[in-house]
C-alpha cells in the first residue's frame, strides 16, 4: 500500500484542537525516509482532515499507488497543513 510511513494508536482517536473536538488518527511514531518522517510528524499528532474530508480511521491516509495527500494535523491544540506525495510501504515496516 501507500502512505505517509506512520504507526498509530487506533485507542486514541479524538483530540481538542482550539477549544473543538475533532476524530482523528493518532500518530504513534513516523519511519525513518517515508514522507510522514520528512514532514516531521511526532508523537501525538492528530491527523483530523486529508483532502478536505474529516478522518475517523486511515482509510483516507492509504491508497494503492503514488498519489498527493493534504492533511491537517492538530498539534499541541493547534492546526497545521501538510501537501505530500504518499510512498510505498514495505510490508516489514
Amino acid at each position: 500500500y501507500y502512505g505517509l510511513g506512520i504507526y498509530i494508536d487506533i485507542f486514541k482517536d479524538s483530540c481538542n484542537c482550539n477549544d473543538m473536538y475533532y476524530k482523528g488518527v493518532y500518530v504513534d511514531r513516523a519511519i525513518e525516509g517515508y514522507p510522514g518522517d520528512e514532514l516531521g510528524l511526532q508523537r501525538g499528532d492528530y491527523i483530523i482532515e486529508v483532502d478536505g474530508k474529516p478522518v475517523g480511521n486511515m482509510e483516507l491516509i492509504i491508497a494503492n499507488g503514488p498519489s498527493p495527500i493534504n492533511f491537517t494535523i492538530c498539534r499541541d491544540g493547534k492546526m497545521i497543513k501538510f501537501s505530500s506525495q504518499r510512498a510505498f510501504i514495505r510490508k516489514d515496516q
